[in-house]
């Protein structure tokens, strides 16, 4: 690969490194003729160099006019379409995080510490249409610490990363860098629906060492962690093992817990004992590991060690379901990001307290007749749900944010529902100049993506940080088979909307406030009942005018 001593270049990607890269090259006399990035820090950097940046690399050779010698993709998620790997004049390059062909794909470094990996490496290579297969064209290798960390290695490879670069540009510079093809048989590959086994369940029945290196391998720091977590199960009760130390094993049967002479839990694992140095609940609220975990076993009537560890059937369950929700964790994030909770008006401050018995509401012929001459059989969900969010929207909010519940999706969830939602959030704009069928339409495609989307894990609160807590959302709504589902473990109330109208409601609360839950409910179901007959007879009428009859 031979290029005079000065090129223009393109960058592509996101994070600090790309402008500690691009600086690389700046001091260096190259050109830097766009950046293409959605990161607003980097996009900052750019116009502070007067670098013209893109929202995308197809915008980018719209605006340009002319092609550049070489591209490079740097922290960049995108994946790049054979056309847009030929922009460049010579060569599109892209930085990897790890030892090419090993621990191709994301989450690598995770990986690595899992797999006890003592060398590491950087790699910068050639893209073709392939993901992480080009020729190498530089690596920096260095060693792996002991307590090594998901965060620590990605420091160190950020570190890398820049001084590696410097050394690739030199090579560009001269020409003296020879593209070496990857031995594709030692090729490892790990997708985004790869996450931790058994959808992090830590089974006792494993080496300790490698329960040691999970919690490692799930350390990110304060930064978003797409991997998992090792979770334990104590009875009824599901805890986030975050630190752990491999020390001498109890004696006993695997999972035989031990209380030390430091008052430190210990568990035994097959060869060694696995010391629970840090717990925590799964929305991350730490929790002393000793008093959770006796507490817990206490609550579920267990005397005594060893700890369960879940059937092989369950793992594999759970191993299924985490494989599937994993690509759409992050449309997960962005709903949760965007809640507008709403709550029963008319009832005092709630908490979570027994489940309480069920109650039926009352739906009028009248409503009944609506439902099943006025829409079609499949709308009526759509239709109930609407006219309860519209009813229980405040004037002035935007939008509503409830749980959601179907049968696939306690289905999907059923035993490992104490480690993925059985309810789901979703959010549905509320303008009040519409329709109530444009409102039901919109009700309906934020259903249908919330069931396109199926379930998450409960730990995502605990793996994806945010500057303030998630605000509760109160109110459940259930889509019925029939009349035997459970509420959902979520809310503190649960509406059941089933076939034919037929609506009831049920409170996770205290006893004496059951009944002003069910009052309240049935008070803002008429107001539903009200807004659903309205639309019927008036077509026309906005969400306001509905509401204000109501």
């Amino acid at each position: 690969m031979s290029e005079p001593e000065s090129f223009d270049c393109w960058l592509i990607g996101g994070g600090i490194l790309v402008a500690e890269c691009g600086q690389t090259l700046l001091r260096r006399g190259h050109r830097i003729g766009a950046v293409i990035t959605d990161d607003q820090e980097i996009r900052e950097w750019a116009r502070e160099h007067r670098i013209p940046w893109r929202e995308n690399l197809d915008a980018a050779a719209a605006a340009s006019g002319g092609r550049p010698d070489f591209l490079f993709s740097i922290a960049n998620g995108v994946i790049l379409t054979p056309g847009q790997i030929q922009v460049p004049r010579v060569s599109a390059i892209n930085f990897h995080s790890s030892p090419l062909p090993r621990y191709a794909g994301v989450n690598q470094t995770c990986w690595a510490i899992y797999h006890g990996e003592a060398d590491y490496a950087v790699s910068w290579h050639v893209i073709d249409p392939d993901i992480d297969t080009g020729d190498i064209l530089l690596q920096q290798w260095f060693g792996l610490d002991r307590d090594e960390t998901a965060l620590s290695l990605n420091l160190k490879c950020h570190s890398a990363g820049v001084v590696s670069f410097a050394r690739l540009v030199t090579g560009l510079e001269s020409g003296d860098i020879t593209p070496r093809k990857q031995d594709l048989s030692q090729r490892s590959y790990f997708a985004r629906k790869d996450t931790l086994p058994h959808g992090g369940i830590v089974s006792w029945d494993s080496e300790a060492a490698q329960i040691e290196r999970a919690c490692r391998a799930a350390d990110h720091g304060p930064f978003v962690n797409r991997l998992g977590v090792p979770k334990i199960v104590v009875g009824e009760h599901v805890f986030v093992l975050r630190r752990a130390a491999v020390v001498d094993r109890p004696k006993g049967a695997i999972g035989t817990v031990e209380v030390d002479g430091n008052g430190s839990v210990v568990v035994a694992a097959t060869d060694r004992g696995v010391r629970i140095d840090e717990l925590t609940t799964l929305d991350g609220t730490a929790v002393p590991p000793r008093s959770a975990i006796v507490a817990s076993l206490e609550r579920a009537g267990i005397a005594a060690s060893p700890l369960s560890y879940l059937p092989a059937q369950i793992l594999e369950q759970a191993a299924d379901v985490a494989r599937r929700s994993a690509r759409h964790e992050d449309e997960w994030v962005d709903v949760l990001d965007g809640l507008q909770p709403v709550a029963l008006p008319g009832i005092p401050d709630l908490t979570a307290a027994d489940v309480q018995e069920r109650q039926p509401i009352s739906v009028d012929r009248r409503t009944k007749r609506v439902l099943s001459d006025t829409w079609a059989a499949s709308a009526e969900i759509d239709v109930a749900l609407s006219g309860w969010l519209a009813a229980i929207t405040p004037r002035g909010q935007e939008g509503a944010s409830v749980l959601w519940s179907t049968p696939t999706l306690r289905s999907v969830t059923d035993g490992v529902g104490m480690l993925f939602a059985d309810a789901v959030p979703i959010s549905v704009a509320v303008p009040r100049d519409a329709t109530f069928a444009e409102f039901v339409a919109l009700t309906a495609d934020q259903r249908a993506a919330a069931e396109r989307r199926g379930t998450f894990l409960r730990d995502l609160e605990a793996r994806i940080p945010r500057a303030s807590p998630r605000p509760p959302l109160q109110i459940a709504f259930s889509e019925e088979a029939d009349r035997q589902d459970a509420p959902s473990a979520d809310s503190l109330v649960t509406v059941f909307l089933g076939p034919r109208a037929s609506w009831a409601v049920c409170a996770n609360t205290a006893p004496d406030l059951a009944s002003e839950v069910w009052w309240a409910a049935s008070v803002v179901a008429r107001r539903v009942q009200t807004i659903i007959c309205a639309a019927a007879e008036s077509p026309t009428l906005t969400l306001a005018q509905l509401c204000d009859m109501a």
